[in-house]
Protein backbone atom coordinates (compact mmCIF):
# COMPACT_ATOMS: atom_id res chain seq x y z
CA UNK A 1 0.00 0.00 0.00
CA UNK A 2 1.59 3.45 -1.06
CA UNK A 3 2.67 5.83 1.87
CA UNK A 4 -0.01 8.80 2.90
CA UNK A 5 1.50 12.03 1.31
CA UNK A 6 2.31 14.53 3.89
CA UNK A 7 0.60 17.31 3.03
CA UNK A 8 -2.76 15.90 3.69
CA UNK A 9 -4.84 17.87 6.14
CA UNK A 10 -6.44 15.39 8.29
CA UNK A 11 -8.81 16.07 11.36
CA UNK A 12 -8.20 13.58 14.12
CA UNK A 13 -10.26 12.80 17.41
CA UNK A 14 -8.09 11.46 20.53
CA UNK A 15 -9.03 10.08 23.46
CA UNK A 16 -6.23 8.97 26.06
CA UNK A 17 -6.98 6.62 28.94
CA UNK A 18 -4.04 5.79 31.55
CA UNK A 19 -4.72 2.06 32.93
CA UNK A 20 -3.87 1.16 36.64
CA UNK A 21 -2.98 4.85 37.84
CA UNK A 22 -3.33 6.16 41.30
CA UNK A 23 -2.68 9.30 39.84
CA UNK A 24 -4.32 9.63 36.58
CA UNK A 25 -4.23 12.78 35.83
CA UNK A 26 -0.24 13.08 35.41
CA UNK A 27 -0.48 10.83 32.40
CA UNK A 28 -3.00 12.73 30.70
CA UNK A 29 -1.16 16.21 31.72
CA UNK A 30 2.03 14.75 29.13
CA UNK A 31 -0.06 14.38 26.47
CA UNK A 32 -1.76 17.34 26.70
CA UNK A 33 1.26 19.11 26.64
CA UNK A 34 2.83 17.17 23.92
CA UNK A 35 -0.22 18.42 22.31
CA UNK A 36 0.11 21.97 23.19
CA UNK A 37 3.68 21.83 21.58
CA UNK A 38 2.89 20.27 18.35
CA UNK A 39 2.24 22.99 16.41
CA UNK A 40 -1.08 21.46 15.51
CA UNK A 41 -4.29 22.81 15.70
CA UNK A 42 -6.17 21.42 18.75
CA UNK A 43 -9.38 21.53 20.64
CA UNK A 44 -9.68 19.97 24.29
CA UNK A 45 -12.81 18.84 25.56
CA UNK A 46 -14.10 16.67 28.49
CA UNK A 47 -13.71 13.22 26.78
CA UNK A 48 -11.31 13.93 23.72
CA UNK A 49 -9.33 15.80 21.97
CA UNK A 50 -9.56 17.08 18.33
CA UNK A 51 -6.16 17.73 16.28
CA UNK A 52 -6.12 19.54 12.67
CA UNK A 53 -3.09 19.21 10.86
CA UNK A 54 -0.93 17.70 8.06
CA UNK A 55 -0.62 13.65 8.31
CA UNK A 56 2.37 13.85 8.79
CA UNK A 57 2.34 16.42 11.82
CA UNK A 58 -0.53 14.37 12.98
CA UNK A 59 0.99 10.53 12.87
CA UNK A 60 3.89 12.08 14.12
CA UNK A 61 2.77 13.50 17.56
CA UNK A 62 0.67 10.01 17.81
CA UNK A 63 4.01 8.04 17.25
CA UNK A 64 5.56 10.79 20.40
CA UNK A 65 2.81 9.94 23.00
CA UNK A 66 3.14 6.62 21.89
CA UNK A 67 6.93 5.97 22.28
CA UNK A 68 7.06 8.55 25.54
CA UNK A 69 4.21 7.26 27.37
CA UNK A 70 4.47 3.54 26.83
CA UNK A 71 7.17 2.41 28.91
CA UNK A 72 5.83 4.54 31.73
CA UNK A 73 1.91 3.84 31.98
CA UNK A 74 -0.26 1.49 30.63
CA UNK A 75 -3.06 2.82 28.60
CA UNK A 76 -5.66 3.12 25.63
CA UNK A 77 -5.58 5.50 23.30
CA UNK A 78 -8.44 5.81 20.77
CA UNK A 79 -8.14 7.93 17.42
CA UNK A 80 -10.66 8.72 15.01
CA UNK A 81 -9.40 10.10 11.72
CA UNK A 82 -10.88 11.74 8.92
CA UNK A 83 -10.11 14.16 5.31
CA UNK A 84 -13.73 15.19 5.53
CA UNK A 85 -15.13 15.73 8.96
CA UNK A 86 -13.84 18.57 10.99
CA UNK A 87 -12.38 20.54 8.00
CA UNK A 88 -13.52 23.26 6.26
Amino acid sequence: MPALPEKVTLSCQVSFYPLGQADYLDPINRVLALIEGSGLEYDIGPMSTRLTGESGALFGLLRRISEELCPACGYVMTVTLSNVCGLE
